[in-house]
C-alpha cells in the first residue's frame, strides 16, 4: 500500500512506536535502502523520547 507509506511514517512519530513492517522474501532487496533510511531517522527521536518517565494523561 504504498499511499500509506507517509501516513504510516507520520503515525510512527505522534505516537512514538517503532516500526512494523512485514517483511516477506522480496522485502529487503526492493525496500531496504527505504527501511534502513527509516530506522535512521527514527531511531533517535524514539531514543530520546522513550526514556522520558510518563507523568499524565492530559
Amino acid at each position: 500500500m504504498p499511499d500509506q507509506q507517509v501516513d504510516r511514517a507520520l503515525l510512527v512519530v505522534l505516537y512514538n512506536t517503532p516500526l512494523n513492517l512485514v517483511l516477506g522474501p522480496d522485502t529487503l532487496g526492493e525496500h531496504g535502502a527505504d527501511i534502513a533510511e527509516l530506522q535512521r531517522f527514527f531511531a533517535p527521536l524514539h531514543q530520546a523520547a522513550g526514556a522520558e518517565p510518563m507523568t499524565a494523561f492530559r
